[in-house]
């Protein structure tokens, strides 16, 4: 009797197993009740189903394929694809979450990518490679070396009729990539910002040194003034005491 009743629990428990999820060696392999999407892992719940499979790209016959996943029929936003890992302490963290309408995709804190990520674009060509628009509340940007040696005394800034020169002859000021330039190769931010700021830092050096030549200037102008009044008056008094001197005949 007990052999029975085990016997017939195993049976049981196997049609309960295999009316869940049902695994062929060809068609879909699928979890939960059974669909009708083909070739393809299925996930069956709440009234939708999700689903992997692989399909071809371009001509069928070239054995080029990708793996895409599909999600339920509505598209909705709190629909998508998301990874999520357990913390140390147990609490689960998200690190990757991709809404179901395929807007917003969200990298949260922690989260780390193998190789070159794209956004906007399939053929990323750095770490993080962005089509579009970035919009964010701060930009930090690791340096080597800054322009404050500019301000070293034995510094040597370029005169202005030098950097003239330059600007007639090359268009641009030195060491600023040309306009040629930054359309073919881009703008490296962190390089231009450095180079900005030595160029805004000479510029400093160069309205000093003005306005030190303007000050001995207006110096000079007050010392020749004060001379040309002491003459004025020397000439009064001689005047005063000789009235023909000054006399025109």
């Amino acid at each position: 009797m007990k052999k029975i009743i085990l016997s017939l629990t195993i049976a049981l428990s196997s049609c309960c197993l295999y009316a869940q999820n049902t695994f062929l060696s060809s068609g879909d392999a699928i979890l939960g009740a059974p669909g009708y999407i083909g070739n393809a892992l299925q996930f069956q719940g709440s009234g939708e189903a999700h689903f992997i499979r692989t399909e071809s790209i371009g001509n069928s016959g070239n054995g080029h394929t990708r793996l895409r996943m599909y999600l339920g029929d509505d598209w909705s936003y709190d629909q998508g694809f998301e990874i999520i890992a357990n913390r140390w302490d147990g609490l689960q963290r998200s690190l990757f979450y991709l809404p179901g309408n395929g807007d917003n995709a969200s990298f949260y804190s922690g989260a780390s990518f193998g190789g070159n990520v794209g956004i906007g674009t399939t053929i990323p060509d750095a770490k993080l490679a962005v089509k579009g628009t970035i919009h964010t509340q701060e930009v930090k940007v690791d340096m080597s070396g800054w322009g404050d040696y500019v301000f070293d005394k034995d510094y040597s800034l370029k005169s202005l009729s030098s950097v003239k020169t330059y600007i007639n002859q090359h268009h641009h000021l030195p060491e600023i990539p040309s306009a040629t330039e930054i359309i073919k190769n881009g703008v490296n931010v962190g390089e231009m910002l450095k180079l900005q700021t030595k160029k805004i830092e000479e510029l400093t050096l160069y309205l000093i040194e003005k306005d030190k030549q303007l000050s001995d200037q207006q110096q000079n102008i007050k010392s020749q003034q004060a001379q040309i009044d002491e003459l004025r008056e020397q000439l009064k008094s001689i005047t005063k005491f000789h009235p023909q001197v000054g006399q025109h005949h």
